[in-house]
């Protein structure tokens, strides 16, 4: 997972694991373009009757492109900070990065179940899971608030870390927009 080699790689200190990510980006972002490619024939072959799930191919399109580059952006940043030999990130926000990434990580299992065997519990859950992932990135972003207002972290360290949280908590949101329209187009 990137963002998991991302937090890894910024406790220890250690750009190979960005490395890689920036490897797997790359082959999501093909993966992603071979879809680009089949979108335009697949929305000439989709009923005219059915505009709905015309949008819901380009909506969807579109949250996973942004999924990806919101990865990518968490990664090149934390590269950035690797390579310009900035303050370590204190171990309370390695702490905070590690326990998002735990739910966020759940949050992908379940979505990948969801798409491979789709039902509305499990896109119950996932909306769950998402609303947790969210209140624990607020609960983090609350915590490196207080840490700035007493100058207990660097001002790039403060930056990466809440690109970090925003960029994290967009995707969640992506994620969760993505589930629910597929739960809405197949019931209809």
């Amino acid at each position: 997972l990137t963002l998991s080699n991302s937090v890894l790689s910024l406790e220890q200190e250690n750009g190979r694991l960005l490395i890689d990510n920036k490897k797997n980006i790359k082959k999501i972002n093909k993966s992603i373009d071979g879809l680009k490619s089949d979108f335009y024939v697949l929305i000439k072959k989709v009923d005219p009757n059915v505009l709905e799930s015309s949008k819901f191919l380009a909506k969807s399109y579109g949250n996973l492109q942004n999924i990806v580059l919101s990865l990518d952006f968490i990664n090149n940043s934390s590269i950035a900070h690797l390579n310009n030999n900035h303050k370590k990130l204190k171990k309370s926000q390695i702490k905070d990065l590690v326990k998002i990434d735990q739910c966020f990580s759940e949050l992908l299992t379940s979505s990948k179940d969801f798409f491979l065997q789709p039902d509305s519990i499990q896109a119950n859950k996932i909306n769950e899971m998402s609303e947790k992932s969210t209140e624990i990135i607020d609960l983090a972003m609350s915590k490196e608030i207080s840490r700035i207002k007493k100058d207990k972290t660097s001002q790039k360290s403060n930056t990466l870390f809440m690109s970090i949280l925003l960029e994290t908590n967009y995707i969640v949101d992506r994620i969760n927009k993505l589930v629910s329209a597929y739960e809405m187009n197949n019931k209809n």
